[in-house]
């Protein structure tokens, strides 16, 4: 019996790393013996605690929680010593045996593949690729595509290969790391026939407000103009009649304080936390997104309106840009302030009662874009399969 090769998925914040590579893994779980590891177990409980996981999990070979108490005084004498005392400590933290020994398999045994989010700097990369001689592979975490950057000094990506959405990151990520390990086969979960777009026959209109919730880190300027946005959206939904509002806040910026002023000034909404963003995009009519946002792709794929807000803070998004990446790449129809958002709502409503209007020309413009690359899964899958050849 032929021996199966090994991937190692290493996950650093949470269940979009994984739902982007979902895809593909199915395709491929059979040729691999797939492990994981999450970094921390904040990590794991937001896998955990998503509609997502069951379907992941049951192709694991197994997986491994990376909790604050493993190796404890080890990783605590690693932070206070140095020199060559701190170098000892590394060896004994940084074990790959250990960590082979808690998935459960030889440490003899080699991970020919490690994939992990771009995002992802974590020392046991590094670790895998010099003990097992593992291919590093970077891919996305969510469909997102860049194009916005001033020219100024990065942190290196430090892989074999890096995984893109679209041809035009190709400028923006050439920057991180060399161009020929860059590598765009389309997105995985885009691999599918081109939607139709729905005409809404029938009320309620049902409103998916996809939000980030930044108060926690925003300065006292920043967090005025935020309330007072989030305060005027949600009294303009709350005048309108025959829709219904639920709310999707962002798995990571996700600040309470959104829940005081959602209570305040709207009633009978409903708020999402661990839903797939995709499947809730897909059962919705409309989509409101943050500035900066991937649920804007998500909704031109479904062929539902969606409307981007406004930036009201100069401190959490970059200054240098007043048009995000997905405006920029004619995907979302863009508000600059709540006058332009409700002008903006009431064309959403146009279009999903037929009328032909400006989120017609966004979704041709997504198409164009994201649904040029036929056959996502299976080329992914022939790529990774073929670095171990």
């Amino acid at each position: 019996m032929v021996k199966k090769k090994t991937i190692l998925l290493i996950i650093r914040r949470g269940v979009a790393e994984i739902e982007w590579l979902m895809p593909v893994l199915n395709s491929i779980h059979l040729k691999y013996d797939i492990y994981l590891i999450y970094l921390t177990k904040k990590s794991y409980l937001n896998c955990f605690n998503s509609s997502f996981y069951n379907s992941y999990n049951k192709i694991l070979k197994n997986f491994f929680v990376m909790n604050y108490n493993f190796n404890f005084f080890t990783r605590l004498f690693l932070k206070i010593s140095k020199g060559n005392i701190k170098d000892f400590f590394f060896k004994k933290f940084y074990d790959v045996e250990k960590i082979k020994k808690k998935l459960h398999m030889s440490t003899k045994d080699k991970f020919n593949l490690v994939i992990t989010e771009f995002g992802n700097n974590s020392v046991w990369i590094n670790k895998f690729r010099n003990d097992d001689g593992s291919k590093i592979v970077k891919v996305p975490s969510t469909p997102s595509t860049y194009v916005n950057f001033i020219n100024k000094k990065v942190k290196k990506i430090n892989c074999d290969y890096l995984i893109v959405n679209t041809h035009k990151d190709l400028k923006y990520w050439s920057r991180f790391i060399d161009k020929k390990k860059i590598r765009y086969f389309g997105v995985p979960f885009f691999n599918k026939k081109i939607k139709k777009k729905v005409i809404k026959q029938n009320n309620p209109i049902k409103v998916l407000f996809a939000y980030s919730s930044y108060f926690g880190i925003a300065n006292k300027a920043d967090f005025e103009n935020l309330k007072k946005q989030l305060i005027e959206i949600i009294k303009f939904l709350s005048e309108i009649k025959n829709i219904e509002v639920s709310i999707k806040v962002h798995p990571h910026k996700n600040h309470p304080y959104y829940l005081n002023i959602v209570n305040e000034n709207l009633k009978n909404y409903r708020i999402y936390e661990n839903e797939s963003l995709s499947k809730l995009v897909e059962i919705n009519d409309l989509v409101i997104t943050n500035y900066e946002s991937a649920p804007a792709i998500y909704s031109a794929f479904f062929k539902k309106p969606g409307i981007e807000i406004w930036k009201a803070s100069k401190f959490i998004y970059d200054k240098n840009f007043s048009r995000s990446n997905n405006d920029n790449l004619g995907i979302v129809v863009p508000s600059r302030n709540i006058k332009e958002f409700k002008k903006n709502f009431y064309l959403a409503v146009d279009s999903l009662k037929g009328k032909k209007n400006i989120f017609d020309q966004k979704y041709k413009n997504f198409e164009n874009l994201y649904m040029n690359k036929k056959n996502t899964i299976s080329k992914i899958s022939n790529f990774l399969n073929n670095l171990n050849d």
